[in-house]
This record gives C-alpha cells, sequence and structure tokens, in this order.
C-alpha cells in the first residue's frame, strides 16, 4: 500500500508542475497579448494621423491605346467623392465644373492631356485644401462626355 501511495503523490507533483508551468505560459501570453493590444492602439493612432496630414491624393491611371479616337487634347476629369455621397472639392487647386449627360458636374481637378492614341499613364496629384474624413471614397474619371473609369479607396 505505501507504494501505491508515494506512485500517486508523485503523480500529483508532475501534474501540479505541468499545471504550474502552462499557468506561467499563459501568464506570458497574456502579457504578450496585452503588448500586442498597445502596438496595434499604437498603430491605429499613427494611421490616423497620417490621415489627418494626408495632404495630396495621387490618382495614377492608364489610357488604353485607341487608334479610332482622334488624336490632341483631351480634358480628363477627376470627381473625388466623399463619404458622404457629395463631390470634394477644393476651388483654390483648380476645381470646377464640366458637362456630364446634360447637366453641370462638379469635379475636383482637370487635366488636359496630348492623346497620341498609344496606351498612356496619367497622375493626377489633387490638393484637398482641407482635413480628410475618414471613410470611403470614390474617384472617378471622365473624358469627352463620358465615364472612363472609377475606383474606391477607404481612409481609416
Amino acid at each position: 500500500m505505501m507504494l501505491k501511495e508515494k506512485s500517486k503523490k508523485s503523480a500529483d507533483i508532475k501534474a501540479a508542475i505541468i499545471i504550474k508551468g502552462l499557468k506561467e505560459q499563459i501568464s506570458l501570453l497574456r502579457v504578450e497579448l496585452s503588448n500586442l493590444e498597445t502596438r496595434i492602439i499604437e498603430l491605429e493612432t499613427q494611421i490616423n494621423s497620417i490621415v489627418s496630414q494626408l495632404e495630396q491624393l495621387k490618382i495614377t491611371f492608364n489610357i488604353a491605346e485607341n487608334y479610332v479616337a482622334e488624336k490632341g487634347s483631351k480634358d480628363i476629369y477627376l470627381k473625388v467623392v466623399g463619404p458622404d455621397g457629395t463631390t470634394v472639392y477644393n476651388n483654390n487647386a483648380g476645381s470646377g465644373t464640366f458637362k456630364f449627360q446634360n447637366e453641370e458636374s462638379i469635379y475636383s481637378s482637370k487635366k488636359t492631356i496630348d492623346f497620341t492614341q498609344d496606351a498612356q499613364q496619367v497622375n493626377f496629384y489633387w490638393n484637398k485644401g482641407s482635413d480628410w474624413q475618414k471613410g470611403k471614397y470614390k474617384a472617378e474619371l471622365f473624358a469627352d462626355g463620358f465615364k472612363i473609369g472609377y475606383s474606391e479607396f477607404e481612409l481609416k
């Protein structure tokens, strides 16, 4: 009988050591998770700071080759639509109006390009002039009375 009690006590001690080890690992994991949460909060703060400091928007798009369209000067209109559904504009940065589907529409920026019928890349650099709101935006492009493209992006 003494032998069985001794082996049971030995098993209890081993189980206690394992449980103690597991508790220490859980404590370490809690500390690591806490540190990770702190880092995530710091990153979110940095991202929010970046959004609030965003001064210029760059929109890049490609125009495909088109040997049917006429060569020459073409006006491309950029319309940035904010989270509230209205066009974001800055009169000091060249915003204005253009005709689309027989109605006046506000554009955020306009760029005149020399269309050569070959494929080309076009960049818009646009200064909003005020703080950006967090949310989903749409960038729409227009030329020759047509909507030629759009993209969506989100500022968090």
